[in-house]
């Protein structure tokens, strides 16, 4: 019998009361920087070349060159691979189920796990193995005999805060989900969407110099800086790359380049806004305030609803991601004007 469809079953309300959201995979308003994200959307609209169409083939450069820098700061390895953009990691999924399987095949996914991902195998009529989650992750023990039993066409797994579960991948299973699927020549498909919630430091990817040839990565920005803009990346091995284009073509043809502009913007410009996060602390940088890109310089930092020794240990952390970045070569001192 097949579960049922939670976004299909009607929540009772109380009168006055609105639904309380706990099916919901991401944040409320109030945790957006939505005036930032305003400006960069503005920016983004008055970009001519981001209001055409953008084939497979052809993603906006800065959009290129903005995430594959983000992604070489997370770890991921480039080497022997293809970056395609995607209209979302659902999309990516129902690409690769199709690029990588046929109908009937096994693809082994942890369980539980994303119902989305489920979806989009069943619409591909791919045959779904589950494998058991512990507090450890994927037990790759009881995957290995799966692999042994079965001819498995590739592996679904979340290493970084899994969904439903929440639990990341330990240091040793990593190396033996890697060394498993290199025994058995079977790829991974790494569905990254939420290392950057970590509260410390972020569970390293698969897609290293050491697994390049044996996994896809896929990135989505959706919960890294919000579910409307429908965008993804998906790095694969070279020797994927004829049968991934082939399928989105039919799937995907024409990712936002909207969207693009957006993100190649978000990523690129806000640096000393995401080490201060890093730290814990929020400020809102001056392009937000700002027209035709200007107020790179400049920054608000807001007191008034901050304690006293909370706005010491601000400044000195805000202190401390300034120093660092004005290490790194090339960089000059800024000038501050108080106002």
């Amino acid at each position: 019998m097949p579960a049922p469809d939670p976004f299909a079953i009607p929540a009772l309300r109380v009168a006055g009361d609105e639904r309380v959201a706990f099916d919901v995979g991401e944040c409320t308003g109030e945790l957006r920087p939505t005036r930032f994200f305003t400006a960069i959307m503005s920016e983004g609209a008055r970009d001519v070349e981001g209001l055409g169409y953008s084939a497979v083939d052809t993603p906006l450069d800065a959009f290129s060159e903005a995430v594959g820098g983000y992604l070489a700061e997370r770890g991921v390895s480039m080497r022997g691979g293809v970056v395609l953009t995607t209209s979302g990691t659902s999309t990516s999924l129902a690409i690769l189920a199709r690029a990588l399987a046929s109908a009937g095949e096994i693809v082994a996914v942890e369980h539980p796990t994303w119902h989305v991902a489920l979806a989009a195998f069943a619409s591909a009529r791919l045959r779904v193995l589950g494998i058991p989650v512990d507090d450890e992750g994927l037990r790759v023990d009881l995957l290995e005999a799966a692999l042994r039993k079965h001819r498995v066409r590739f592996i679904y797994a979340q290493p970084a805060f899994q969904n439903p579960t929440g639990v990341s991948l330990s240091a040793a299973r990593r190396a033996e989900l890697l060394a498993l699927a290199r025994a058995f020549d079977t790829p991974i498909v790494e569905d990254d969407f939420a290392a950057e919630l970590a509260y410390e430091e972020m569970p390293p990817p698969l897609r290293t110099e050491e697994g390049g040839d044996l996994v896809v990565y896929l990135k989505s920005f959706s919960k890294l800086l919000t579910p409307s803009l429908r965008l993804a990346a998906m790095v694969a091995p070279h020797a994927y790359a004829a049968a991934l284009r082939s399928a989105q073509h039919g799937l995907d043809p024409f990712p936002s380049t909207l969207a693009q502009s957006v993100v190649a913007r978000c990523l690129s410009a806000p640096e000393l806004l995401v080490d201060a996060a890093r730290l814990g602390v929020g400020f809102s940088p001056g392009p937000a305030f700002c027209l035709d890109g200007a107020g790179q310089r400049g920054a608000r930092l807001a007191f008034g609803a901050t304690p006293p020794l909370m706005i010491e240990r601000g400044v000195r952390h805000l202190a401390q991601a300034i120093r660092e970045r004005l290490r790194e070569p090339g960089r000059t001192e800024p000038t501050f004007r108080a106002c």
